[in-house]
């Protein structure tokens, strides 16, 4: 039996620190939370899409690629032709090209 309160040397001759074995690679585990949303990027619209000849500045702005400046040029165009007919219609508008288009048309309809 070893003794071990005497740390001097135990029976084969080695300090207790000198006996005890050190993972050295262990895993680290990291509970914290994160937060996965980019800090820069807009909030969608999760539950409904919005009416593109009903929604406000706001609205626009929350769809991704959408600034306050394509905002104000979509509602500039709207007022203009008076009432978007058909969801392709936007691509006439200034700052909204096809990429920008086939992002966004998930989060738009036209209520008839």
């Amino acid at each position: 039996f070893l003794n071990i309160g005497n740390y001097s040397n135990d029976i084969e001759g080695k300090t207790p620190a000198e006996d005890k074995k050190v993972d050295y690679k262990q895993e680290v585990l990291d509970f914290r939370k994160r937060e996965f949303k980019a800090s820069n990027s807009n909030d969608l619209p999760v539950e409904s899409s919005i009416d593109i000849n009903k929604a406000g500045k706001s609205d626009f702005e929350r769809l991704p690629g959408i600034g306050p400046k394509t905002a104000d040029n979509i509602i500039i165009y709207r007022n203009k032709i008076k009432k978007f007919e058909k969801l392709d219609e936007l691509l006439r508008v200034k700052g909204i090209g096809k990429t920008k288009f086939n992002k966004i048309k998930k989060y738009l309809y036209i209520k008839k």
